[in-house]
């Protein structure tokens, strides 16, 4: 483009030098009309090539940033299923139900003198989990009221109900007991009960 509006201006100059009227205007240091045309129109050329070349830096400018956006939103989708997918595959902490004792071991400890042995329970988990269980019978010594740790032991509890029998031998003072369950990363379950 600007080497074609060169030679037309020079084609111009050539066939307007041979004429009367350029050489009257060049004499008297004005250029003819048609001369200053082509001039503006040449450098009304250049100037539209450079507001062209402007807006293809314009263009490339926001092609880079739209890149660019979609990049951070492609690294931010990344981030949040990686979350997400965090989430679904953890795991929950277990939660025990329906603590009780059975039956059978209900009717032993309205006998004198019951074993540990004859405690039995039964309980509930959201989900497979070890289990903390410890038996105390309520004490007083020197006047304070306590609870003495009985039996302790730690069980492997499956998902769903469970039935767990102690097998210590010692004999269970008359009074006021307790059954504390704890699974692990787990709320911790108690019932009291009496011994005869």
């Amino acid at each position: 483009m600007k080497k074609t509006s060169i030679l037309l201006v020079l084609a111009l100059l050539a066939l307007g030098a041979a004429s009367p009227a350029y050489a009257q205007a060049a004499a008297g240091g004005n250029p003819p009309a048609s001369l200053r045309l082509i001039r503006l129109g040449a450098a009304e050329g250049e100037t539209a090539e450079e507001a062209e070349a402007e807006e293809g830096q314009e263009g490339e400018e926001e092609e880079l940033e739209e890149a660019e956006g979609e990049e951070e939103g492609e690294e931010e989708g990344a981030a949040h299923s990686r979350r997400h997918g965090s989430a679904r595959h953890g795991h929950a902490s277990p939660r025990l139900t329906s603590l009780a004792l059975t039956h059978a071991s209900l009717r032993a400890l309205r006998r004198r003198h019951p074993r540990v042995s004859s405690v039995s329970f039964v309980f509930t988990l959201t989900a497979a989990a070890k289990t903390a269980a410890v038996l105390q019978t309520r004490s007083r010594a020197a006047g304070h009221a306590g609870w003495r740790t009985i039996s302790q032991i730690t069980l492997t509890g499956k998902r769903g109900a469970n039935v767990v029998h102690l097998s210590a031998h010692a004999t269970l003072p008359a009074g006021y007991a307790r059954l504390t369950l704890t699974p692990t990363h787990g709320a911790k379950r108690t019932i009291a009960f009496s011994v005869a």
